[in-house]
């Protein structure tokens, strides 16, 4: 199982970790819900392009392409949506966060609020400048 950081001055990079491939393509499916679901909220073209705009296959993105069906472009996973490895890193970084955060935030009010804040610092630069990060 890949190790978890315990501060968040140690936040690592999904793909530098040591993940197994299984947990690397599970992770990348999740990744790709999401992008989903904040392209139910927001769709425009700059949007629909990033969620689809991993082309390339490697050992992280082998579920998503086996599990793709075929679609009328011919891409490489099909309808699911697949952003590049920084959109993953983005999400493997409030993950993190909300891992190493949420133990002592628990016991507080207003747990929702402070996890909030405390994933903000987080620059995550989206092609689209109309997209609300908060969605992810």
């Amino acid at each position: 199982m890949a190790r978890v950081s315990t501060s968040d001055s140690e936040q690592p990079s999904l793909w530098k970790i040591n993940l197994l491939i299984p947990e690397k393509n599970a992770f990348a499916y999740v990744c790709g819900f999401l992008m989903k679901k904040c392209i139910e909220k927001h769709a425009c073209d700059i949007c629909i392009n990033y969620a689809k705009s991993q082309k390339q296959l490697d050992e992280s993105f082998l579920l998503c392409y086996f599990k793709a069906y075929e679609n009328a472009e011919k891409l490489t996973h099909g309808n699911l949506m697949m952003p590049l490895h920084k959109c993953n890193e983005h999400i493997n970084e409030l993950v993190n966060i909300f891992i190493n955060r949420f133990p002592q935030l628990s016991v507080v009010k207003e747990v929702d609020i402070k996890l909030k804040l405390s994933m903000t610092n987080i620059i995550f630069n989206y092609p689209c400048p109309l997209f609300n990060k908060d969605y992810l």
